[in-house]
């Protein structure tokens, strides 16, 4: 959580945002994740510009094939454009089998 209302507020956009993502992020994994793995974790970093358009998606900690997937999965979040500038976001994706 933040602590200042701008902020407050953004944070709230794209929780909402990424929680409407989830099926498709938990498909990557279903899909990409080592079956020998019970728990994989995985971190994803990415910019909403001015438009309110993802750019620069990363994703560490994942194969390549669950990297792309999660890379794509990941670019069709949809939060709105920042009042000002833009908006680094990021946050770990955890998967249990």
């Amino acid at each position: 959580e933040t602590s200042h209302p701008t902020a407050d507020r953004i944070y709230a956009k794209v929780r909402r945002a990424t929680e409407r993502i989830r099926p498709q992020l938990t498909g990557c994994f279903a899909q990409h994740a080592p079956a020998a793995s019970a728990d994989s974790v995985a971190r994803v970093e990415l910019t909403i510009d001015e438009t309110g358009r993802v750019r620069d998606t990363r994703v560490h900690g994942a194969s390549s094939p669950l990297e792309a997937c999660l890379v794509q999965a990941s670019r069709k979040l949809v939060s709105g454009a920042p009042d000002t500038g833009t908006v680094k976001v990021a946050w770990n994706l955890r998967y249990r089998r």
